[in-house]
């Protein structure tokens, strides 16, 4: 029969376990920290900062222009390597999205930039939309989004953002009121608290929109150096316990 001592000791080391520190991760988006040539595509571009990875892939969003995206198969993969020119555009110290050519159903192309409304669709749905461009920043752990940091975002300009599948935010601008952003400040820079995730998609939905992104900042939980210490001692206490009553 288990011992309610046992049981006890082992809720109060779970209890200490939940307490956590906060590691901030800034991810600059420069070509030299995600190791690949500026001026160039990709499928995916990654890097690491405070043991937090994270990769970046190009998407097409078929929405209905609203902040809405449709559910049939509408958040699609720009492959770099089914043509080249289309994908992750890192440029310098910032990356964007092109997406060029006939795939996904694109015609002629766009510049390097996120941009809205680059080809008017028709979804199974039979509801008239466009085709519109994200980024979806992917991280290896549960984070929450601190900073993002925008490049040429103008009074024109609005972005969306789905995370982990569930529109958050939509049609933000730098007059955009929401309880999710705490401030916004000069040099394109949005703040945010309360967004917690493992995916961030960035999308925009409107043909005056036209931006990069120059950096995305998160923070990562993780257990307290003592905390460790203190459930690792725990635990082989109660192994040695267990092991003198079996004596």
């Amino acid at each position: 029969m288990i011992n309610m001592r046992l049981i006890w000791m082992l809720g109060v080391l779970l209890s200490f376990g939940a307490m956590t520190q906060a590691s901030a991760a800034v991810f600059n988006l420069k070509a030299d920290n995600l190791g690949v040539q500026s001026g160039k595509s990709y499928t995916s571009v990654s890097m690491s900062d405070s043991g937090v990875s994270m990769s970046v892939s190009a998407y097409a969003v078929s929405n209905d222009g609203e902040g809405s995206w449709f559910e049939d198969s509408s958040i699609q993969l720009l492959n770099n390597t089914a043509n080249p020119s289309s994908g992750v555009y890192v440029g310098g110290s910032r990356i964007g999205v092109r997406s060029f050519g006939a795939e996904n159903s694109m015609r002629g192309g766009d510049n390097n930039d996120l941009t809205g409304f680059i080809q008017e669709t028709m979804p199974a749905s039979s509801t008239s939309g466009r085709i519109d461009e994200g980024l979806m920043f992917s991280f290896s752990q549960i984070v929450m989004l601190d900073r993002l940091d925008l490049y040429s975002f103008g009074g024109s300009d609005d972005f969306n953002l789905i995370v982990d599948g569930v529109a958050i935010l939509v049609n933000i601008d730098d007059e955009a009121y929401s309880p999710y952003i705490t401030r916004f400040s000069s040099g394109d820079t949005f703040h945010f608290s309360g967004i917690s995730g493992r995916e961030f998609l960035v999308w925009t939905d409107h043909g005056g929109d036209a931006f990069m992104i120059d950096g995305i900042h998160v923070i990562s939980a993780v257990p307290e150096p003592s905390t460790i210490s203190l459930i690792a001692l725990g635990l082989a206490g109660i192994t040695f316990y267990a092991r003198r009553r079996k004596a």
